[in-house]
């Protein structure tokens, strides 16, 4: 048996272990997803991320779940279910214009021993929807210096009932009639605010969620690239020290490290800042915020985290009908129309009926539809106009002004909207086809490189051509994830283009 010099042995076995390194160590295939656990939250004043957890002891946060830990606390949202709140309290204030109010006027003067007079009149007045005023009381005025208007039934007092009844200005609409249904609008106003600001805030946690996936996905490559590097870094190391290979491969494979390394702690960086964005949603029912354990990581988005989009021509029917800006735009208009209406109402002259069926002491008697209109009564009618009509004619044109105004916004907005929806579908189906063509240069790139090491094994390549091929297999992962997050953001505006939230 022939035996060999102890260099040549020597460099032999380093460049056997090298060959066996390169392999079957720089395999980099997409890590492997665990099944999907509980997420998991704390509280806590700082994350400090030292090193990204590794996938066997990762807890996965879907963004499904997600929406599940962030709607039920996050004050945004409370703070928008609130407006419906305040809508209400809004309604009950104008149906307040429509109570019964009982009313009291006394007035006594005595002086000198002498009582010049004592005035009473308590009465209940009952506001109707149709403008009458139903009105009952009683009235007793006694003293000496009583008027012939004054003098009730020889100072026992009278008990009367009665109406007011608006036969101009005010016969078809009013004030508080206008103020009623403009309250009533307004429910639907604010139903429509309420789903703007949650849907808005979907949005903003989708694209805070996908910068998390992209930066975790940019750690992980990245992590297993600088050690991929270090372990080549000392097999080449030693084979330099043996002899085997020059010394200026060392260097070149230093380098190497030293800039994967950069790379490295710069997407760590990257990634507790876009966790930090993610966490900034996560609250607890006490009003604590709530911050990641440091183990959870995104979920992949094969993991179900796709939603079925409609067709595009479906989406934009939905929006013409659903979308919240549409809709609040449009009460908008409703409410500006009882204002010209009111407006119009205003132009007439006011002409106001009052009659009042007046008893004595007993009370309403038995003979009251007998004297209803006969005798026993009081009557009369108020009326008056302005002369110009500047005010009432005034209101009427900035009304009829604001009305141009919010028509002509909402054709705009609705044309926003409609235009929003389609380049957000065309961003979808660019992003689509950009994936296929990612992933067909990812598998492209580990067929490459994985010819190059075999080519490295054969001493038919060098050690640069290697880390050239690594490199851009790493640069094509780290796209992928980009591309992944920004279809997954496209998918989230479109949505919110259309003025669909959690649905």
């Amino acid at each position: 048996m022939m035996k060999l010099p102890l260099h040549l042995g020597l460099r032999a076995c380093l460049s056997l272990m090298l060959m066996v390194l390169l392999a079957t160590g720089l395999s980099l295939a997409q890590p492997p997803t665990p099944s999907k656990p509980q997420p998991l939250v704390k509280t806590s004043s700082a994350v400090t991320i030292a090193a990204s957890p590794t996938v066997d002891t990762a807890k996965i946060l879907g963004l499904n779940d997600a929406y599940l830990l962030i709607q039920a606390y996050h004050p945004l949202i409370r703070q928008a279910v609130l407006l419906s709140e305040a809508a209400q309290q809004d309604l009950r204030m104008a149906k307040g214009g429509f109570d019964p109010k009982a009313t009291v006027d006394y007035a006594q003067k005595f002086y000198n021993n002498k009582d010049y007079y004592t005035l009473l009149d308590a009465y209940v007045k009952v506001p109707t929807w149709i403008g009458l005023d139903v009105v009952g009381g009683y009235t007793k005025n006694t003293g000496l210096d009583l008027n012939s208007t004054e003098n009730t039934a020889d100072g026992k007092g009278l008990y009367y009932i009665g109406a007011t009844l608006p036969i101009g200005a005010g016969l078809f609409i009013d004030q508080r009639r206008a103020v009623l249904k403009q309250a009533q609008i307004g429910i639907t106003m604010a139903e429509a605010e309420r789903v703007k600001a949650i849907n808005k805030i979907v949005l903003q946690i989708a694209k805070d969620y996908w910068a998390w996936y992209e930066a975790w996905q940019t750690v992980q490559n990245t992590a297993f690239g600088y050690q991929l590097a270090l372990e080549r870094f000392e097999a080449v190391k030693q084979r330099v020290e043996g002899g085997d290979m020059a010394r200026i491969d060392s260097v070149e494979a230093r380098i190497t490290v030293q800039d994967r390394a950069i790379s490295l702690q710069t997407a760590r960086l990257d990634l507790q800042q876009a966790r930090l964005a993610f966490e900034v949603h996560l609250w607890a029912d006490d009003n604590q915020p709530r911050e990641l354990m440091p183990n959870v990581v995104p979920a992949m988005p094969a993991l179900g985290q796709e939603r079925a989009m409609l067709p595009t021509d479906q989406l934009l029917d939905m929006a013409n009908t659903r979308h919240p800006e549409l809709i609040k735009l449009q009460t908008k208009l409703d409410q500006l129309e009882i204002d010209r209406r009111l407006s119009v109402e205003n132009l007439k002259p006011t002409i106001n009926l009052k009659y009042n069926y007046l008893s004595g002491k007993d009370g309403i008697s038995n003979d009251f539809s007998s004297n209803f209109a006969q005798h026993n009564y009081q009557f009369g009618v108020q009326a008056f106009m302005p002369l110009f009509l500047r005010k009432e004619r005034g209101k009427l044109g900035l009304t009829k002004v604001k009305l141009s105004q919010g028509q002509l916004e909402l054709q705009q907005q609705r044309r926003n909207i409609q235009n929003e929806i389609k380049s957000a579908a065309a961003e979808m189906t660019t992003m689509s086809g950009l994936l296929v063509n990612q992933q067909t240069m990812v598998q492209n790139y580990q067929t490459l490189r994985d010819a190059e090491v075999e080519k490295f094994i054969n001493g038919e390549s060098s050690l640069f051509l290697v880390n050239s091929r690594e490199s851009k297999l790493i640069e094509g992962r780290i796209k992928l994830a980009s591309l992944q997050a920004k279809y997954q953001k496209a998918q989230a505006y479109l949505r919110w283009a259309a003025g669909l939230g959690l649905e």
